[in-house]
């Protein structure tokens, strides 16, 4: 079961906001909705961190643009998105913490992916450290929609894994073209979002895999 008491939560069906109350002998999930307390099922269930960052990124984006705007500053139209994201496929990265010895520290991350082009895609991927592989996923995502992958232990997320990805872009073709993508999470890099996260207090970081996918040569 991926929820503990005390998380957070979202009903898929009507996008309502609570918390985990109690989980009754891992069979179903009791949670606290406007005061009231009710029975639901795992799967009747989302985290809504996602959605809380990629609505401040939307809000950020508009402050930006308010402030180019009475500046008259001619700018050329940009592709328009549901969450103000730069095109592209991302895989976005939620800390969770843990206390020890009073001091809350990152023990894992939540891994999301999330596609900002204008089709549907379909892609596999593989995540390995040079020690170990740890995950395959095979899977298909449409524009504007986000999906949660993965949970990485930070021991495993701080070495050095790579993300060895596969992309068939839904695009109608009678032979779908197959692209790949293999990019590698570098520990200084990690410590770097970290640390901005922190400064910021924000809840998640994006990690764009690529922004328009290319025949490999």
């Amino acid at each position: 079961m991926k929820f503990s008491i005390g998380d957070k939560i979202k009903l898929r069906k009507t996008g309502e906001e609570g918390e985990v109350v109690d989980i009754v002998q891992d069979q179903y999930i009791r949670v606290r909705v406007d005061g009231q307390v009710i029975p639901v099922e795992e799967q009747d269930l989302d985290f809504p961190y996602l959605d809380w960052f990629l609505k401040a990124r939307k809000e950020e984006k508009k402050v930006k643009k308010q402030y180019v705007d009475t500046l008259k500053i001619e700018k050329k139209e940009e592709r328009k998105s549901k969450y103000e994201f730069a095109e592209g496929f991302y895989l976005i990265f939620q800390p969770i913490f843990r206390e020890v010895d009073m001091e809350e520290i990152i023990h894992r991350f939540r891994l999301y992916v999330y596609n900002e082009t204008d089709m549907g895609m379909d892609f596999m991927v593989n995540i390995a450290t040079p020690k170990e592989h740890l995950f395959s996923y095979e899977g298909a995502l449409l524009p504007g929609r986000e999906q949660l992958l993965y949970s990485i232990e930070f021991d495993a997320a701080t070495d050095n894994p790579s993300f060895a990805f596969e992309f068939s872009p839904q695009n109608g073709m009678q032979k779908p073209m197959t692209f790949e993508k293999k990019v590698k999470l570098g520990r200084k890099f990690l410590i770097e979002k970290v640390q901005y996260l922190q400064q910021e207090n924000l809840p998640l970081f994006e990690w764009r895999i690529f922004d328009r996918l290319k025949p490999k040569e």
